[in-house]
């Protein structure tokens, strides 16, 4: 296009009128909104794309420090704290899950819990781990029906099948863990990892 316009500028002496510029400067700035908006795009998706990597990872740190605990601690605090059928552990409950065993370092229970990655702080408010009964159904059915300040948890127990478990099949050696991570971005992007701890 440039050059079908420079070759016209040449072959006609007079220069270009009015209307060949405007239309020139017109294609010109579609071409770099176009632009524009594909590296826009490009970059909201890799900020979209860190946050779930980041959100992933920090679920699954905090799901394998939690797993590594004493299973006792964790069945203990459930007993203790548990509020309708489910206990949470955050970065403010370290020092409580200290008092549950003095061989607890509330340290690394802090660095876990409250990490800084990439300047995003979890704590509290973005990063929370779920304690529930494994397959107790009327436990597990009285959550189904709880409203949870995480719109993925809720789904998650939504969606949760207990069809099979019955009250005789109960095992109180397993514990349910889950962590949920809550995206900066949009809570489309919150993160839900599932485990268990098991008294073995």
């Amino acid at each position: 296009m440039w050059v079908i316009l420079l070759q016209k500028f040449k072959l006609n002496n007079k220069g270009a009128s009015l209307i060949e510029i405007i239309a020139t400067i017109t294609i010109a700035s579609i071409a770099l909104l176009m632009i524009y908006r594909i590296l826009a795009n490009n970059i909201r998706q890799n900020e979209v794309n860190q946050e779930k990597s980041v959100n992933a990872n920090v679920a699954n740190s905090a799901l394998s420090y939690i797993k590594g605990l004493d299973f006792f601690v964790i069945k203990n605090y459930y007993e203790d704290y548990a509020i309708e059928n489910h206990a949470i552990i955050d970065s403010s409950k370290c020092s409580t899950l200290l008092q549950e065993n003095q061989d607890f370092n509330e340290e690394l229970c802090n660095l876990v819990l409250n990490p800084i990655i990439n300047n995003k702080h979890f704590n509290e408010s973005n990063l929370r781990i779920y304690i529930v009964p494994y397959n107790d159904p009327d436990k597990l059915s009285s959550l189904k029906s709880l409203f949870f300040e995480d719109e993925i948890l809720e789904k998650y127990f939504g969606n949760l099948d207990i069809s099979n478990y019955t009250p005789s099949n109960t095992n109180n050696n397993i514990i349910r863990v889950i962590v949920v991570v809550n995206s900066s971005i949009n809570n489309r992007y919150d993160f839900l990892l599932e485990g268990v701890i098991t008294n073995d």
